[in-house]
């Protein structure tokens, strides 16, 4: 049996109206909700004007890639936190700033961003390492539904 954990993801950005039914599918499909627990998601869960967050537990390996490749196409930055299964993988962070690669984090069990020595010492400053811990605590701008261009 595949290693099932719990994952949280935030996303903002400006999502066209017309892709919110996608992502309501998405989501669905992997079990995220607004709370732990919660409810599927319908279409008045998604507001505009807040964050999109949302949480599962018993995810299989931690699988929400479907839902970041829904966000990198339509340019919605997110964060996406997974938690760890012992003996096979640590926690991680994901994020996306909306431009340019997803990047990845070790993170703790409540999703703060650690760093290894190793990575440490291949950041070579504390410039670096303080720059490496800026991006890991980034926050998605919030959520936006923009009418569909025509």
């Amino acid at each position: 049996m595949a290693d099932r954990v719990s994952v949280s993801i935030t996303i903002g950005g400006n999502l066209p109206a017309d892709q919110v039914p996608k992502l309501i599918e998405l989501a669905n499909a992997s079990g995220l909700t607004l709370e732990w627990e919660g409810e599927a998601l319908s279409d008045d869960d998604i507001k505009s004007g807040e964050h999109l967050r949302m949480r599962a537990h018993d995810v299989t390996i931690g699988d929400v890639d479907e839902i970041g490749e829904f966000c990198c196409t339509n340019d919605l930055p997110f964060v996406c936190w997974t938690d760890g299964s012992a003996g096979s993988f640590n926690p991680e962070t994901i994020i996306w700033v909306g431009e340019g690669p997803r990047h990845s984090f070790n993170a703790t069990g409540d999703g703060k961003t650690l760093i290894s020595e190793e990575e440490a010492r291949e950041l070579g400053s504390y410039e670096a390492i303080l720059k490496h811990f800026a991006l890991g605590s980034f926050e998605p701008p919030v959520l936006t539904i923009v009418p569909t261009n025509s």
